[in-house]
């Protein structure tokens, strides 16, 4: 709402796109080059990619949807952020923050498999295997990532199972 503008929206259509186009793991991977493993680095890396996904369905509704209310209010002489938030938002929100419940299921699992990553021994381990070019050793916990991931998959598969 803030960056209600033009130059706003575009702003925020090449931030989430590039967020959206880097995956969670090499996100943290990247930022491991240039910070000390800690589950805030996890926390962010995940912050960063699920806001670019959950702003680009936002932004992509609020475009294709109508707008006769807003162009209403905004006739009306209601100022244009007010307009747009009653106008535009409000139809979203609804559907904007039951995506946002679903999402919430993902980030609980990245959290645990980029906690593990960025806080325990892998985190410390690959920063000493990169910096040390130790290829080798890098592709043995990219590996045991992937592990944690598919362990993780299949763990939540069987909870859903077994809720429904």
């Amino acid at each position: 709402m803030i960056l209600n503008n033009k130059i706003g929206i575009t702003i925020i259509r090449i931030i989430s796109f590039l967020f959206r186009l880097i995956p969670p793991p090499v996100l943290i991977l990247i930022l491991l080059m240039f910070n000390d493993p800690s589950i805030s680095l996890a926390a962010i890396t995940l912050g960063l990619h699920n806001a670019a996904i959950t702003s680009k369905l936002l932004l992509t509704n609020l475009h294709n949807q109508d707008n006769k209310k807003y162009i209403a209010m905004k006739s009306l002489g209601v100022a244009k952020r007010s307009s747009w938030l009653f106008g535009l938002f409000v139809k979203q929100a609804n559907s904007y923050l039951a995506y946002c419940a679903y999402r919430s299921d993902i980030i609980i699992r990245e959290t645990a498999i980029l906690g593990v990553i960025g806080s325990v021994g892998l985190g410390w381990q690959l920063q000493e295997s990169l910096s040390s070019f130790a290829w080798e050793e890098v592709i043995v916990i990219l590996f045991a990532y992937s592990s944690i991931a598919i362990i993780g998959e299949l763990i939540n598969g069987k909870i859903k199972s077994n809720l429904t």
